[in-house]
């Protein structure tokens, strides 16, 4: 590999960015990504949202993560405990309320699976068309309780109101 075969990107603004590295072969990009978490904790990193999916599925052919498991828990010295490399979506926990991947309500940004499973080489769902499909069914199912939320909030009046600009029909496409 030489320098053509990776992608310099933009320097980000914040710390969300598509990929963290990407690699060109040929007319195709890997989107590789790298997160750390904690040992004395399961992780609860972002790994894009509900939102973002698509055009990652569209910009990249495959999509990896490598996650770095720390141990801080002495005072010297912070210390690698393992590293694991694997497709994104093997990565992905599932919910518990919904079979679905798991997600953080108030973004749709999806959550990892527990360390045990990392450790065991355990993934959720056995082919990436699974995961694609626990997407879909956590998205809805996240998009009808943001909404069931929201209607609370208005009156019966507000929620029968004609909707005439895309602005005050956010709701009809979530």
């Amino acid at each position: 590999m030489t320098a053509k075969n990776f992608d310099a990107g933009q320097t980000g603004r914040e710390k969300n960015r598509l990929a963290d590295f990407a690699v060109v072969c040929g007319t195709n990009t890997i989107e590789i990504s790298v997160k750390a978490a904690r040992k004395s904790g399961n992780p609860e990193n972002d790994m894009g949202t509900f939102h973002d999916h698509p055009t990652r599925e569209k910009l990249f052919a495959a999509s990896f993560t490598v996650w770095v498991r720390y141990d801080d828990s002495t005072k010297d010295a912070i210390r690698c405990d393992r590293v694991f490399f694997d497709r994104t979506w093997r990565f992905v926990g599932k919910s518990t309320l919904v079979d679905g991947v798991k997600y953080r309500k108030k973004d749709g940004n999806m959550r990892p699976k527990p360390w045990a499973m990392f450790d065991a080489g355990e993934t959720f769902w056995k082919t990436e068309a699974e995961f694609e499909a626990a997407v879909k069914r956590a998205e809805a199912f996240r998009a009808n309780e943001v909404v069931s939320e929201r209607l609370k909030e208005l009156s019966e009046a507000d929620q029968n109101a004609p909707r005439r600009s895309a602005q005050t029909r956010w709701w009809a496409n979530a």
